[in-house]
């Protein structure tokens, strides 16, 4: 019975790597009949590696069904509309989008609470559903968020529900709702005062004093009542906000990004180190076990998110997305493996190849985007999978073709997500 499992879950793997158009409504099958037989043959399953497999292969079962979800038409958001294509928009327009955006944002993620509440925690730790929410609807509207604009909503939105979290009365929810509308109202009426004209606005031209002030006499003109600092909290979560929202829209006029040698080093040092850094958590801290990463995203991405900033580099969201996605294939193959100390010698050089290769690869694509044959290199998946074979066997590094294979698509990945 082992061997008929093995052998299904071969299949999926098969059916979930290979670059062909197979609907994810038959990998999403596959996955639910490798579950159900582990679950009716569980005795087969004792091993530790083979239960950190069927964790993990759980949490990618949930990740399909809310893709499939995405997929049809009658489930989709009501903001899930056609995008502006980048079409530029006056003043006015930007600030109402802005303002709206986080606002509904925030509000749908307090409904999901409310009614979902016995999964609280759950909710507010999938940061990776909540990021690709609010994307979707900037992007959605024609406002294109960098990574770090994209990181500074979901702190508000995540800061606001917080508030529900810790009491999730009726009143609370009434309470959190009149309070958004009311931080919406602010920033509409200070920005309308800032941002009048097509020109680099100063970031720092609102004053904290200012804020609190019409904050004040919102609270009073509502007749609610909060403790001070409750509400110098939210003055400057308005006051963040506001400053953010002129930096976003001063990012209109900045120059496009100069892909050279310190942005390929620092795009491609974000993984590597990511990587590095939860490779070695997963070894030293979790025992070698690796489902308590792969269930943490937040952990996933705030690793990723500190060395963004330190690398002062200017991402968007699709391609950290990318990022965070290949991290997880990574940790996924660890996840079926017994990570012994040979073991982790050999994945720790593989890494240092798959890096090295995508590295050069860029480089050459960079250099010569001209060049018909040099794209062709990059857009040829098997010719970057022996040269990763050459330079795996030329470490001695022990590592199957199957990963390997993949190792080669996560390297034209991350050319094209630089290049393109």
């Amino acid at each position: 019975m082992n061997i008929i499992i093995k052998k299904i879950y071969d299949l999926y793997l098969l059916f979930s790597t290979i670059k062909m158009n197979i609907s994810k409504k038959l990998i999403f099958n596959l996955l639910l009949i490798f579950n159900l037989i582990g679950f009716l043959f569980n005795d087969n399953f004792s091993s530790s590696s083979l239960n950190n497999v069927l964790l993990v292969r759980n949490h990618e079962l949930r990740e399909i069904k809310r893709n499939l979800a995405e997929m049809i038409p009658s489930t989709s958001s009501e903001y899930e509309k056609k995008s502006n294509d980048g079409a530029e928009f006056g003043p006015r327009r930007f600030i109402d989008v802005y303002v709206q955006a986080e606002a509904d944002a925030f509000l749908e993620l307090l409904d999901t609470l409310r009614s979902n509440y016995e999964k609280k925690d759950e909710t507010i730790n999938e940061m990776d559903s909540l990021l690709r929410s609010i994307n979707s609807r900037f992007s959605s509207e024609g406002i294109k968020l960098s990574f770090d604009g994209l990181m500074d909503v979901h702190k508000r939105v995540a800061e606001r529900a917080m508030f529900y979290v810790s009491n999730s009365t009726p009143q609370m929810f009434d309470l959190l709702r009149n309070i958004i509308q009311i931080e919406s109202q602010i920033c509409i009426e200070i920005l309308q005062t800032i941002i009048n004209e097509d020109k680099i606005i100063d970031e720092e031209i609102v004053k904290y004093n200012e804020v609190i002030s019409a904050l004040q006499g919102k609270i009073e003109e509502s007749n609610l009542s909060l403790i001070d600092v409750k509400l110098k909290s939210i003055a400057l979560r308005i006051h963040d906000f506001i400053e953010c929202a002129v930096s976003v829209y001063n990012s209109r006029f900045a120059n496009a990004v100069v892909k050279n040698e310190n942005y390929v080093n620092g795009y491609i040092g974000i993984e590597k180190i990511a990587m590095d850094n939860i490779f070695n958590y997963i070894c030293n801290v979790c025992g070698r076990k690796c489902t308590e990463v792969y269930h943490n995203p937040k952990f996933v991405l705030n690793t990723i998110y500190e060395l963004y900033l330190k690398n002062n580099l200017t991402l968007s969201f699709e391609q950290v997305e990318n990022i965070y996605t290949r991290i997880r294939k990574r940790i996924t193959y660890l996840s079926k493996k017994r990570l012994t100390k040979k073991l982790i010698l050999h994945i720790d050089v593989s890494y240092s190849v798959e890096f090295e290769l995508a590295k050069l690869y860029t480089f050459q694509a960079l250099q010569s985007t001209s060049d018909e044959n040099e794209q062709k290199k990059v857009e040829n998946v098997d010719k970057i999978r022996r040269m990763t074979e050459e330079k795996l066997r030329s470490h001695r590094s022990q590592i199957e073709g199957r990963e390997i294979g993949r190792m080669a698509g996560r390297i034209q990945q991350i050319v094209f997500d630089i290049v393109s």
